[in-house]
């Protein structure tokens, strides 16, 4: 599955949507055949539709939009240098939001589990 049927599938179920045909509701663009040809791979989203989701998603814009331009980018090396780039934002998201974790732990600011019952 491409990005964008991905992407497109997440929205809709972030919008609790069950029909693709209502996301046109959201975006006028999306008819049933834009649709079915972003769900075949024949077409993909937008910038302006993957950031608009994403900011919706509350996701990061940004790694959606990479995401996006190496589903589109035909040249080989090209689509290579994409992944790159985003792999190396993917690990330093995880190395700040390990950092603050662990600065959390050892400053004993962790906030204790609670518990359901």
């Amino acid at each position: 599955m491409t990005f964008s049927a991905e992407f497109l599938e997440k929205y809709k179920t972030f919008k609790k949507i069950d029909k693709y045909t209502d996301l046109a509701i959201f975006f006028p663009e999306l008819n049933s055949g834009n649709i079915a040809n972003i769900k075949s791979g024949k077409r993909s989203l937008t910038a302006n539709q993957v950031i608009a989701m994403a900011e919706e998603m509350k996701l990061d814009w940004k790694e959606a939009l990479i995401s996006l331009s190496i589903e589109k980018t035909k040249d080989k090396e090209l689509k290579s240098r994409w992944s790159e780039i985003k792999k190396k934002i993917t690990a330093a998201c995880v190395a700040v939001a390990m950092t603050i974790a662990s600065a959390a732990v050892m400053t004993n600011t962790v906030p204790p589990l609670r518990y359901c019952s």
